[in-house]
């Protein structure tokens, strides 16, 4: 067996001093080939669109962080929006409550009134009828009346007129 030996070197028993010149053509072709006419220019186109890619990239890069910057506004705004939309429902629940106190104290008012008005009726020195203005009937009277005429409230209440 003889010695490991690279492929397409021949051993060293084998070796007749053209390795190096066998070296030297190689690299002779392999320089040939690299400027063969039109490679230069495929070159070029290559690196062109490697450029054009790499600017390409960059574009794109710009449009995604201006795309994420419009989606931050538009978050923003929303948030805002429902900041805006929870402040009016607030309000909205204030009005109602003070619509709601408005009204408790328009009846409080309104039995205050009422039971202002009954005393009266019931306390005055003067007879007093209510009529139905529609059937012309009585549908109330004050005990003075019922006093001075000798009749019931309930005999004067449904009495036509």
């Amino acid at each position: 067996m003889g010695a490991l030996k690279p492929e397409g070197q021949p051993s060293p028993s084998e070796d007749s001093g053209q390795t190096g010149v066998r070296d030297e053509g190689q690299i002779k072709k392999k320089i040939e080939v690299a400027h063969e006419p039109g490679l230069d220019t495929q070159i070029k186109r290559a690196e062109n669109r490697t450029e054009q890619a790499e600017a390409r990239t960059e574009q794109a890069k710009t449009r995604t962080e201006q795309a994420e910057m419009r989606t931050e506004r538009a978050v923003t705004r929303t948030e805002e929006a429902e900041t805006r939309t929870e402040q009016a429902k607030t309000r909205a629940e204030q009005a109602v409550t003070r619509t709601e106190q408005v009204e408790t104290r328009s009846e409080q008012a309104i039995r205050a009134s009422e039971l202002s008005y009954r005393r009266l009726f019931e306390a005055a020195k003067n007879g007093i009828l209510i009529l139905e203005a529609d059937t012309g009937r009585i549908s109330d009277v004050n005990p003075f009346l019922t006093e001075m005429l000798g009749f019931s409230h309930s005999e004067l209440v449904g009495t036509p007129i």
